[in-house]
């Protein structure tokens, strides 16, 4: 029978939120912390060459990974009812993950990728799909409060592909089999951590066909379909930079970015408890208390980022020295505009993550077409005017027009609900 999420969680076991957000942010950071090392590993013995067609494997195979989500992660932690079971939430997992390696090899056989550019970026899907089923078994923590194991897992998931990744390439120097090493210490983890933990919390039964997935995978299909459109309008421009530039500007744009994803990192370390502290203040019905609660996480979220675009404009030349040495300084101009970038993606997670809170698909889905409308529409023209300085303009182009389009509807939909509930 199913329970409500606050009579499920025991008073004792539940984190507060700021508990919530420094036990999760410790294993989040560790995480990207290592695969952020991965990048600067590979450039240290291999150079940027090898970076581009890392990158290149990341981007193209991050579509895939939206679909296998299929984002259920944000419905599953803020289903307070639940509508759904947690077997259906694994279950669907399955179903999605099957479904989406039809669709990669489809997509990847029509590629004009070389042969070892195909084996590298398969490599990298098959260790994308672990992360899928990774992502329920932790949603399942999180609906517990139990975020002290989605940290030890994280932990233990960056030490294991970090070391084995490492080992390996700094003795092969082959990209492909390192991969492969990266790849099984991943699996190690989900089978001895991650699913040995959620057999004590609940009864695991893997049914594909239960008719509840397909019910679950329609409700959260517009979702994934903005996911997918959001990360389309990513991953067009650095398609574009790859086409026109080539495979060495790439990598230098892969390693002016990766440091500035810390703050998308630490925008993601915020929302992950906030997105079930919303929840449960909207489905109390508390409309006005929820506006407020959006302000004043905005207004913390604005000063947060004032004070990390000012100062990053102190570090970012020895930082970027240090990491990649002196042949990184001409390109030392694009960070802070990053930094920007970086910003307002976090905001952009943030808006979205509200609306998926309301429910409202067709906020989240013309939210994803209007970047993909965008980064079709200029990604080329100022890469062939401006080079490789106006990728950032790119990116800010498409977001602001994603948050503008966010923010209209909130505001529409907390205003009807407000006026409604008097």
């Amino acid at each position: 029978m199913l329970i409500r999420l606050n009579d499920m969680v025991n008073s004792k076991s539940k984190y507060s939120i700021q508990k919530s957000i420094l036990i999760n942010s410790i294993g989040v950071v560790f995480l990207l912390f290592t695969q952020w090392l991965l990048t600067i590993t590979i450039t240290k013995i291999n150079g940027f060459s090898d970076v581009g067609r890392y990158t290149l494997a990341v981007s193209f195979t991050n579509i895939f990974y939206i679909i296998a989500s299929f984002n259920i992660r944000s419905y599953q932690v803020s289903d307070i009812e639940p509508k759904f079971s947690e077997n259906v939430y694994l279950s669907s997992k399955v179903v999605t993950i099957l479904f989406t390696v039809i669709i990669f090899v489809f997509f990847l056989y029509f590629s004009n990728f070389s042969v070892i550019q195909m084996v590298l970026t398969s490599i990298y899907f098959l260790y994308r799909m672990v992360d899928v089923f990774v992502d329920v078994t932790h949603g399942v923590f999180q609906k517990r409060w139990r975020f002290e194991l989605i940290t030890q897992s994280n932990i233990l998931r960056g030490i294991f592909t970090y070391l084995s990744f490492t080992v390996a390439f700094l003795f092969i120097k082959k990209l492909e089999i390192s991969m492969i090493l990266l790849l099984f210490s991943s699996i190690i983890v989900l089978i001895y951590f991650d699913i040995k933990n959620l057999v004590k919390m609940t009864n695991i039964r893997i049914n594909i066909k239960n008719r509840e997935i397909l019910t679950l995978l329609y409700t959260c299909l517009p979702i994934m379909l903005a996911s997918v459109f959001t990360m389309l309008s990513s991953y067009i421009p650095r398609m574009e930079i790859g086409n026109i530039l080539g495979e060495e500007a790439l990598g230098i744009f892969a390693a002016i970015s990766v440091p500035t994803l810390l703050i998308q990192v630490g925008a993601g370390i915020l929302m992950m408890p906030l997105t079930t502290h919303f929840a449960e203040i909207y489905d109390r019905k508390e409309y006005s208390n929820f506006a407020k609660e959006i302000t004043k996480f905005t207004l913390i979220f604005a000063g947060l980022s004032f004070l990390i675009y000012y100062l990053s404009q102190f570090v970012s030349s020895p930082v970027l020295k240090i990491l990649y040495g002196q042949d990184i300084e001409q390109y030392i101009s694009l960070f802070q505009p990053m930094i920007f970038v970086s910003i307002l993606t976090s905001f952009q997670i943030y808006f979205i993550t509200i609306n998926i809170v309301f429910r409202d698909s067709k906020a989240v889905l013309l939210s994803g077409i209007s970047g993909v409308i965008f980064s079709i529409l200029v990604s080329q023209r100022i890469l062939i005017s401006k080079g490789l300085s106006g990728t950032p303009f790119i990116f800010e182009l498409i977001l602001i027009s994603q948050i503008a389009i966010s923010i209209v509807f909130i505001i529409i939909h907390l205003v009807r609900r407000i006026i409604t509930s008097k």
